[in-house]
């Protein structure tokens, strides 16, 4: 350290000129007394900085643009909140609340949707046939071949108020149950308790599970809580802690899912006729009938998919993807879904569009706007 202060010495010295020197000097004093003047007013600048930073949050704060941004979170549900609700509420809690959702949603299936089901398919035609694909996409809406057979349903004036907003409510339930069952393993996998689950250590050429699962298990032996709490916890410690563990343990090792549960009791509670439909008269399937709850679907789908006027909500704005989170719930766990894909109303209209490529106005439905409604709708669906 002492040669170099001496060279620093020497090459000052020696390597500038008295005029270089005197300016060197000057700029230094220059930065010690600028140094010096901020450290006096330093309550003075940290004053301006936080008036600054003040005036500037609220013009951000209260500009319609934040404005509108806020809006449109305005009563959002989320993970986040999920999230917060599953460590609030615990196993056991969550199980109330979902037997509580089970019930309220066994009354609404067995109460007004299943009596607007049946007052719609009686109010269908007996036999609701595609129209064939020699009438073109434009074709489907001249004349009494596909709207005329959903006049009644289109003109129901329950529809909107009543029947859309029960089926609202039943797929609100569902993405609810999906959304506790993804917070719930997102805060088990966090968890101090967490093991190993039996099906991550899979076997290979080279060696067994059982010696698999060991090594990881040994890996990630400091992050398991509970032979620690037993050495330096309390009692209660231990007990809360080994509770947590075999919750854990017998949660993730075993297979066991929330959402699989709901959706199987759900299924339980779509027996009636109304919904599971009769046997098929030709020993194989129903496709012009409208027996089963699909064909059903697939008006209403077809209903609330023609494009309204410019000062109109659609359904889609009113009811976001809690309506199609039910009829394809509704679907599926009977076992429709492949019938509905293949005979549903809307995608036939794609599918003949995608061919011809038509773009008409025809009565007040302009064509291409349907169709991409339609395409919007499938991929929801899927």
């Amino acid at each position: 350290m002492g040669l170099c202060r001496a060279l620093l010495r020497s090459a000052t010295r020696y390597n500038y000129t008295e005029e270089e020197k005197f300016v060197l000097i000057k700029v230094i004093a220059v930065i010690k007394g600028l140094q010096v003047l901020m450290s006096r007013m330093e309550t003075f600048f940290t004053e301006a900085i936080r008036r600054n930073i003040y005036a500037q949050l609220q013009d951000l704060v209260q500009s319609p643009y934040n404005n509108a941004v806020i809006y449109l979170n305005y009563g959002f549900v989320g993970p986040c909140h999920m999230r917060h609700m599953c460590r609030l509420l615990g196993y056991q809690g969550i199980a109330v609340v979902m037997e509580e959702l089970l019930q309220i949603v066994k009354l609404l299936i067995q109460g007004n949707l299943l009596q607007f089901t049946k007052t719609l398919m009686e109010a269908m035609p007996k036999t609701c046939k595609l129209p064939r694909y020699d009438y073109g996409s434009p074709g489907f809406f001249k004349g009494p071949r596909l709207i005329a057979q959903f006049n009644d349903i289109v003109q129901y004036p329950d529809a909107r108020t009543e029947l859309f907003h029960n089926f609202h409510e039943f797929g609100n339930t569902i993405l609810l149950c999906l959304l506790m069952e993804q917070a719930l393993v997102r805060n088990v996998r966090s968890s101090p308790c967490y093991r190993i689950p039996e099906h991550l250590a899979k076997a290979t050429l080279s060696e067994k599970p059982e010696v698999k699962l060991r090594k990881l298990e040994a890996k990630f032996d400091s992050l398991y809580v509970v032979a620690h709490v037993e050495k330096l916890g309390s009692a209660r410690q231990t007990m809360i802690a080994k509770e947590g563990d075999l919750l854990t343990r017998e949660r993730l090792c075993c297979g066991l899912s929330l959402f699989k549960n709901v959706l199987s009791r759900l299924r339980g509670l779509l027996d009636d006729p109304t919904w599971v439909g009769v046997p098929p008269t030709n020993g194989v399937m129903n496709i012009d009938e409208r027996t089963e709850f699909h064909r059903l679907w697939s008006a209403l789908q077809f209903v609330h998919i023609i494009p309204v006027g410019e000062t109109e909500f659609t359904v889609q704005e009113l009811f976001v993807e809690g309506l199609n989170w039910a009829g394809c719930s509704m679907i599926v766990l009977p076992g429709q879904q492949c019938r509905f894909e293949a005979l549903d109303f809307c995608y036939h209209i794609l599918r003949v569009q995608k061919v011809d490529g038509k773009d008409q106005n025809i009565k007040g439905i302009n064509l291409k706007r349907m169709v991409d409604q339609i395409h919007r709708f499938q991929v929801l669906n899927s």
